[in-house]
Protein backbone atom coordinates (compact mmCIF):
# COMPACT_ATOMS: atom_id res chain seq x y z
CA UNK A 1 0.00 0.00 0.00
CA UNK A 2 1.49 3.45 -1.20
CA UNK A 3 -0.05 6.96 0.72
CA UNK A 4 0.37 10.25 -1.41
CA UNK A 5 0.35 12.97 0.63
CA UNK A 6 -1.48 15.73 -0.96
CA UNK A 7 -1.49 19.59 0.36
CA UNK A 8 -5.32 20.07 -0.29
CA UNK A 9 -8.43 17.96 0.20
CA UNK A 10 -8.74 15.68 -2.43
CA UNK A 11 -12.50 16.10 -3.76
CA UNK A 12 -12.22 13.25 -6.82
CA UNK A 13 -9.82 11.00 -8.16
CA UNK A 14 -9.05 8.98 -10.87
CA UNK A 15 -7.16 6.45 -12.29
CA UNK A 16 -5.60 6.33 -16.13
CA UNK A 17 -7.16 3.64 -18.07
CA UNK A 18 -3.66 2.07 -17.98
CA UNK A 19 -3.52 2.14 -14.17
CA UNK A 20 -0.27 3.86 -14.49
CA UNK A 21 -1.58 7.62 -13.33
CA UNK A 22 -3.97 9.34 -11.05
CA UNK A 23 -5.79 12.38 -11.92
CA UNK A 24 -7.12 14.09 -8.55
CA UNK A 25 -9.06 17.32 -7.97
CA UNK A 26 -8.95 19.36 -4.98
CA UNK A 27 -9.44 23.69 -5.06
CA UNK A 28 -8.60 25.22 -7.76
CA UNK A 29 -6.49 22.27 -9.51
CA UNK A 30 -6.53 19.05 -10.89
CA UNK A 31 -3.77 17.31 -10.55
CA UNK A 32 -2.04 14.77 -12.79
CA UNK A 33 0.82 12.07 -11.25
CA UNK A 34 2.45 8.85 -11.31
CA UNK A 35 1.37 6.80 -8.82
CA UNK A 36 4.39 7.64 -6.19
CA UNK A 37 2.16 11.12 -6.55
CA UNK A 38 4.76 13.27 -8.76
CA UNK A 39 2.99 15.42 -10.53
CA UNK A 40 3.18 15.30 -14.65
CA UNK A 41 0.75 18.47 -15.17
CA UNK A 42 -1.07 20.34 -13.12
CA UNK A 43 -4.58 21.91 -14.67
CA UNK A 44 -5.64 25.26 -12.59
CA UNK A 45 -9.65 25.99 -12.64
CA UNK A 46 -10.10 28.23 -9.74
CA UNK A 47 -8.99 30.17 -6.66
CA UNK A 48 -9.31 28.17 -3.74
CA UNK A 49 -10.90 30.89 -2.42
CA UNK A 50 -13.44 30.88 -5.37
CA UNK A 51 -13.93 27.26 -4.87
CA UNK A 52 -14.90 27.59 -1.56
CA UNK A 53 -17.56 30.82 -2.46
CA UNK A 54 -19.18 28.53 -4.38
CA UNK A 55 -18.91 25.38 -2.65
CA UNK A 56 -18.49 23.73 -5.91
CA UNK A 57 -16.20 20.47 -5.50
CA UNK A 58 -14.11 20.03 -8.81
CA UNK A 59 -13.88 16.81 -10.65
CA UNK A 60 -11.94 15.18 -13.18
CA UNK A 61 -12.86 12.08 -15.67
CA UNK A 62 -10.13 10.81 -17.71
CA UNK A 63 -11.26 9.15 -21.05
CA UNK A 64 -10.92 5.55 -21.78
CA UNK A 65 -8.86 5.94 -24.55
CA UNK A 66 -6.23 7.60 -21.92
CA UNK A 67 -6.22 10.84 -24.42
CA UNK A 68 -8.42 12.99 -23.07
CA UNK A 69 -9.43 14.71 -19.11
CA UNK A 70 -12.66 16.36 -18.32
CA UNK A 71 -12.49 18.62 -15.49
CA UNK A 72 -14.71 21.72 -14.13
CA UNK A 73 -13.48 24.95 -13.32
CA UNK A 74 -14.90 27.83 -11.40
CA UNK A 75 -15.10 31.32 -11.75
CA UNK A 76 -16.41 34.29 -9.68
CA UNK A 77 -16.79 37.99 -11.12
CA UNK A 78 -17.36 40.54 -8.46
CA UNK A 79 -17.25 43.67 -10.91
CA UNK A 80 -21.11 42.07 -12.46
CA UNK A 81 -21.44 39.47 -9.20
CA UNK A 82 -21.39 36.60 -11.74
CA UNK A 83 -20.37 32.76 -10.30
CA UNK A 84 -20.24 30.67 -12.82
CA UNK A 85 -20.12 26.94 -12.48
CA UNK A 86 -20.97 23.96 -14.47
CA UNK A 87 -18.19 25.00 -16.81
CA UNK A 88 -16.53 22.23 -17.99
CA UNK A 89 -12.95 21.91 -19.86
CA UNK A 90 -11.59 19.02 -22.44
CA UNK A 91 -8.14 18.52 -22.56
CA UNK A 92 -5.37 16.69 -24.07
CA UNK A 93 -3.51 14.50 -21.78
CA UNK A 94 -0.92 14.78 -23.15
CA UNK A 95 -0.32 18.39 -23.84
CA UNK A 96 -2.43 19.89 -21.32
CA UNK A 97 -4.17 22.24 -24.22
CA UNK A 98 -7.47 22.67 -23.44
CA UNK A 99 -9.55 21.59 -26.54
CA UNK A 100 -13.26 21.91 -25.62
CA UNK A 101 -15.10 24.41 -23.38
CA UNK A 102 -18.54 22.83 -22.23
CA UNK A 103 -21.30 25.55 -20.04
CA UNK A 104 -23.72 22.44 -18.43
CA UNK A 105 -27.13 23.73 -16.25
CA UNK A 106 -25.66 24.43 -12.65
CA UNK A 107 -23.09 22.86 -10.81
CA UNK A 108 -21.89 19.65 -12.18
CA UNK A 109 -22.39 16.69 -9.62
CA UNK A 110 -21.06 13.62 -11.84
CA UNK A 111 -19.22 13.20 -15.23
CA UNK A 112 -18.46 9.63 -17.48
CA UNK A 113 -17.27 9.50 -20.83
CA UNK A 114 -18.39 6.71 -22.88
CA UNK A 115 -16.79 3.71 -23.77
CA UNK A 116 -14.97 4.61 -26.85
CA UNK A 117 -14.39 8.19 -25.58
CA UNK A 118 -16.43 10.11 -28.10
CA UNK A 119 -19.47 11.19 -25.63
CA UNK A 120 -19.47 12.66 -22.10
CA UNK A 121 -22.61 12.89 -19.88
CA UNK A 122 -22.66 15.09 -17.51
CA UNK A 123 -25.40 16.11 -14.55
CA UNK A 124 -25.88 18.76 -12.04
CA UNK A 125 -28.11 20.45 -9.91
CA UNK A 126 -30.55 21.93 -12.26
CA UNK A 127 -31.76 18.06 -12.60
CA UNK A 128 -30.41 17.92 -16.11
CA UNK A 129 -28.09 15.08 -17.86
CA UNK A 130 -26.29 16.14 -20.79
CA UNK A 131 -24.12 14.49 -23.47
CA UNK A 132 -21.84 16.40 -25.40
CA UNK A 133 -19.83 15.14 -28.07
CA UNK A 134 -16.44 15.88 -26.95
CA UNK A 135 -14.17 16.94 -30.32
CA UNK A 136 -16.63 19.64 -31.00
CA UNK A 137 -18.36 20.73 -27.67
CA UNK A 138 -22.20 19.94 -29.73
CA UNK A 139 -24.65 19.24 -27.41
CA UNK A 140 -26.25 15.84 -28.76
CA UNK A 141 -28.92 15.05 -25.68
CA UNK A 142 -30.16 16.69 -22.13
CA UNK A 143 -32.36 14.43 -20.16
CA UNK A 144 -34.66 16.32 -17.49
CA UNK A 145 -34.89 14.53 -13.99
CA UNK A 146 -36.76 14.92 -10.59
CA UNK A 147 -33.71 15.53 -9.51
CA UNK A 148 -30.12 16.18 -10.26
CA UNK A 149 -28.84 12.86 -10.77
CA UNK A 150 -25.15 12.00 -8.32
CA UNK A 151 -25.28 9.03 -10.64
CA UNK A 152 -23.96 8.05 -14.05
CA UNK A 153 -22.37 5.16 -16.44
CA UNK A 154 -22.54 3.95 -19.66
CA UNK A 155 -22.94 0.29 -20.97
CA UNK A 156 -19.92 -1.13 -21.69
CA UNK A 157 -21.27 -0.76 -25.72
CA UNK A 158 -22.06 2.92 -24.86
CA UNK A 159 -25.41 2.04 -26.50
CA UNK A 160 -27.38 2.64 -23.00
CA UNK A 161 -26.61 5.35 -19.94
CA UNK A 162 -27.57 4.88 -16.21
CA UNK A 163 -28.82 7.72 -14.04
CA UNK A 164 -29.00 7.79 -10.57
CA UNK A 165 -31.34 10.27 -8.23
CA UNK A 166 -32.97 10.81 -5.41
CA UNK A 167 -34.90 14.01 -4.34
CA UNK A 168 -36.50 14.96 -0.81
CA UNK A 169 -39.96 16.97 -0.31
CA UNK A 170 -40.81 17.37 3.21
CA UNK A 171 -41.38 13.84 4.51
CA UNK A 172 -41.52 12.01 0.94
CA UNK A 173 -38.02 10.50 -0.15
CA UNK A 174 -38.25 9.22 -4.02
CA UNK A 175 -34.82 7.44 -5.41
CA UNK A 176 -35.23 6.98 -9.15
CA UNK A 177 -32.80 4.87 -11.24
CA UNK A 178 -33.40 5.29 -14.64
CA UNK A 179 -31.75 3.36 -18.14
CA UNK A 180 -31.52 5.56 -21.31
CA UNK A 181 -30.83 4.51 -24.89
CA UNK A 182 -27.66 6.96 -24.89
CA UNK A 183 -29.08 7.93 -28.74
CA UNK A 184 -32.64 8.62 -28.87
CA UNK A 185 -33.48 9.76 -25.27
CA UNK A 186 -35.58 6.99 -25.25
CA UNK A 187 -36.45 5.74 -21.15
CA UNK A 188 -36.03 1.74 -21.53
CA UNK A 189 -35.98 1.28 -17.62
CA UNK A 190 -37.43 3.06 -14.34
CA UNK A 191 -37.01 2.24 -11.06
CA UNK A 192 -38.84 4.21 -8.41
CA UNK A 193 -38.72 3.94 -4.46
CA UNK A 194 -40.37 6.32 -2.03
Amino acid sequence: MRTIETPQKVRSIAFSPDGTRLAWTSQGATTLADLTGNPERVFRHSSRLIARLLDAGPMAAISPDGRLIAFTKERLSLRDFDATAGKIWIADLVTGADLVELGHDGRVQAMVFSPDSARLAVSGTKATTQIWDVTDGTELLRIAHLAGPPGLAFSPDGTRLATASSSFWGRDRTWEAEIWDSESVRLVSLSVAG
